[in-house]
């Protein structure tokens, strides 16, 4: 006998342009919009637009269509509920303390990655970070380890989707380059990136990660250019790295239990 389908088709479709929506870097046009969902451009219209009249979808000066303001609402909601910001907080706390250096925490959200917590230096030239700021995946340390975290086919997906467009002299633009960045940060267990996007900024990332052994976020220790000396270099990487072992373990993670799982498995554990 046939289980009884009680899903809701309209609900099914406006699930489904978010989710186009989330893949993108950049807004959307109407048209687009449809195409990417198989869907009618009428259709797709009055999809939208009952999303926006709901604040989870939003309209930009050129009457593209992006994610709105409701969905970080949901998402800080869900990670309320999971207590991953709590759980965070003392180590990030921790690793601001050690280095006097803003320490952020952050996960993936389509083809971004984007601040959930920002603990910031108590100095008066510091790296501020607001909590829902957004940065491409490529175009800086962070994301590049979110992306080492992801499978092979994944990477290239993304890769064969991405405009790899620069922001300053140091962001990467070409994909074999990407590529061979992606191959370092999986065997050394951390990134870090230098003025990638053009703002006098540096960041140390490392990963964090679930019960499961699942890359869910990324410990960033954020600072100027103009003080990131080799020796602040040192002690930023030890105090992301550490903080995020001690964020992954808070989270059920033990170490080496899952060296088989994914490409980038283990990697907190290398030294």
């Amino acid at each position: 006998m046939k289980a009884p389908d009680y899903g809701v088709r309209a609900v099914e479709r406006a699930v489904g342009l978010l989710g186009v929506l989330a893949d993108s870097a950049t807004p959307l046009s109407l048209t687009v919009i449809a195409a990417r969902a198989g869907l009618s451009v009428p259709t797709t219209f009055r999809l939208l637009r009952t999303l926006q009249a709901q604040r989870l979808v939003a309209v930009d000066e050129h009457g593209r269509y992006l994610l709105g303001a409701r969905v970080l609402e949901l998402g800080h909601a869900y990670l309320r509920q999971l207590d991953l910001v709590a759980v965070a907080r003392p180590y990030l706390m921790a690793a601001r303390d050690r280095v006097n250096e803003t320490a952020v925490l952050a996960v993936r959200s389509g083809d971004a990655w984007i601040a959930l917590a920002s603990v910031e230096a108590s100095q008066p030239i510091r790296r501020v970070m607001q909590p829902g700021e957004t940065t491409p995946l490529y175009a800086s340390g962070t994301g590049k380890l979110l992306l080492a975290a992801e499978s092979d086919e994944e990477l290239e997906a993304y890769i064969a989707r991405t405009e790899l467009a620069p922001y300053s002299g140091t962001t990467v633009v070409d994909a074999d380059v990407l590529r061979s960045q992606i191959r370092e940060i999986r065997a050394r267990g951390y990134a870090c990136s230098v003025n990638e996007r053009g703002a006098g900024g540096v960041g140390v990332s490392a990963p964090v990660r679930a019960h499961d052994g699942r890359v869910v976020a990324t410990l960033l220790i954020a600072a100027p250019a103009s003080r990131f000396t080799d020796e602040v270099r040192v002690a930023c990487i030890d105090a992301a790295r550490d903080g995020a072992d001690g964020i992954s373990r808070a989270l059920g993670y033990v170490a080496g239990a899952f060296a088989g799982v994914g490409p980038f498995a283990g990697a907190t554990v290398i030294r």
